[in-house]
């Protein structure tokens, strides 16, 4: 496998109509009726989620208790879980039909299409949860939260996943936007390419300020409507090093829009990037993803509507700390990521169906989202594009953080391009990352303008 410092060209857009036919609006999946007073109970766990295991015992019982980590430890590091363990069983190509019920399309289509890709199913463990604060603010927010403007906004949610008894698929979504991952933390993080050929392409490596001023602790009172800030600085390769990206995103994307600010090297400028969302394609990634496609969905819900189909068992990577602990030469396979660094597990997940919307346009005419029954994170995704055809399998590998505490399920982005036979890793730690998702103090509310994006870069 040859690795090469720049992509020598992009891949082609697969689709670029849409596709006109919706499923129903705002479709109703059967769920139970639960109240707050369920979520302090025995029936559900704090974030809403069944809390007893499957009949068959396959899916554990949640208990809510942090996971143990290696000896020393250091905030920042890849915390080392569960390294004891062996798998289950592993699927292949020759036994993949006997749990073909539990596969997402996507994982069907890559054993088809690759004999050799493999997936090795680990014991479950249902290691998501917070702070005992979220937890409070998510049993305030099950009498309190509301969709507004057709579904496209929140409010009077703060502090926790705002639906903990979804009842249609944006609710499911915003709770994916929503989720908990920590408050400000920073990271260094690296997107790379595998082209057809084998080739491993490094697209892009940058420092990165998250902060999520939605989850500060007793700060609902000063919250400014904005739930995410980044701050993205590319230090390599050379061609994207030196330009910067403020990103924000608010609650109510219909009054307040998401705002976004780019330092343009060559001009010495800042200026607003509007076009930073949606399928535009994501520059960080090589072009190879689009901005929307960003932990499997990110960014305004208007383009498409989102049947919530309901609660399904599936196989779902989880648990993935020992890829991203591992080298980036041991990550990359000439096809897949490496298997014997993958981990999955069965879980119960939280099924959407986005279709775009009549008049609307995406490139990802479907999807089929995903969506963690327990911390509320999408964590895998089928796209299928404007002739019906299915094109990408995404999936993310979630990472324990006891430290936080959180599973955090916005890193390792997984990209497999079927139409292509590429795949790109975006949003990934390995390493040669240093630190890894390390919680840091508060930044103000200034740290992330087109002001401090322009004096940080030099430029004016």
């Amino acid at each position: 496998m040859t690795h090469v410092n720049r992509r020598t060209a992009l891949k082609a857009s697969a689709a670029t109509a849409i596709a006109a036919a919706t499923l129903p609006k705002w479709s109703m999946a059967q769920t139970a009726s639960y109240g707050p007073e369920d979520l302090k109970g025995n029936t559900l766990t704090p974030f809403g989620s069944v809390r007893a295991g499957n009949a068959d015992g396959t899916i554990p019982a949640w208990t809510g208790e942090a996971t143990a980590t290696q000896a020393g430890y250091q905030a920042g590091e890849t915390p080392l879980v569960f390294t004891d363990e062996k798998p289950l069983y592993s699927i292949t190509t020759a036994n993949m039909a006997q749990y073909q019920d539990k596969l997402a399309a996507g994982a069907i289509a890559m054993f088809k299409k690759f004999p050799d890709y493999r997936m090795d199913v680990y014991p479950t463990h249902r290691t998501s949860i917070a702070p005992q604060y979220v937890y409070d603010n998510i049993y305030k927010n099950a009498s309190n939260a509301k969709l507004i403007s057709n579904g496209l906004a929140t409010a009077n949610a703060y502090g926790g996943i705002p639906f903990p008894f979804p009842k249609n698929g944006n609710e499911v979504i915003w709770n994916h936007e929503l989720s908990f991952k920590g408050v400000t933390l920073f990271c260094v993080s690296d997107a790379h390419t595998v082209t057809s050929s084998g080739q491993v392409v490094l697209e892009s490596r940058v420092n990165v300020w998250f902060q999520y001023p939605y989850y500060f602790e007793n700060g609902e009172s000063t919250f400014s409507g904005f739930y995410i800030q980044q701050f993205i600085t590319p230090t390599a390769p050379p061609y994207e090093a030196g330009g910067s990206i403020v990103n924000i995103g608010p609650v109510n994307p219909v009054i307040t829009p998401v705002e976004a600010w780019t330092y343009l090297k060559g001009e010495r400028r800042v200026r607003r990037a509007p076009e930073l969302q949606y399928d535009t394609p994501n520059s960080l990634a090589g072009g190879t993803t689009n901005w929307d496609e960003a932990n499997i969905f990110s960014g305004k819900l208007d383009r498409y509507d989102f049947n919530y189909v309901g609660l399904k068992e599936m196989i779902v990577p989880y648990n993935c700390n020992k890829f991203q602990a591992a080298s980036i030469a041991d990550q990359y396979g000439p096809k897949f990521i490496n298997p014997d660094l993958v981990r999955w597990e069965l879980h119960r997940v939280r099924v959407v169906e986005a279709t775009v919307k009549p008049g609307a346009r995406n490139v990802d005419a479907r999807r089929t989202i995903y969506c963690d029954e327990d911390g509320g994170s999408a964590i895998m995704c089928d796209i299928y594009d404007a002739s019906g055809s299915l094109w990408k399998f995404l999936y993310n590998m979630p990472i324990i953080y006891p430290n936080i505490p959180c599973v955090n399920a916005v890193q390792n982005d997984v990209t497999y391009d079927l139409h292509a036979s590429d795949y790109t890793c975006g949003n990934t730690l390995n390493a040669e990352c240093s630190p890894q998702w390390k919680p840091v103090a508060q930044l103000p509310a200034s740290f992330f303008t087109p002001g401090q994006l322009a004096a940080s870069a030099g430029g004016f």
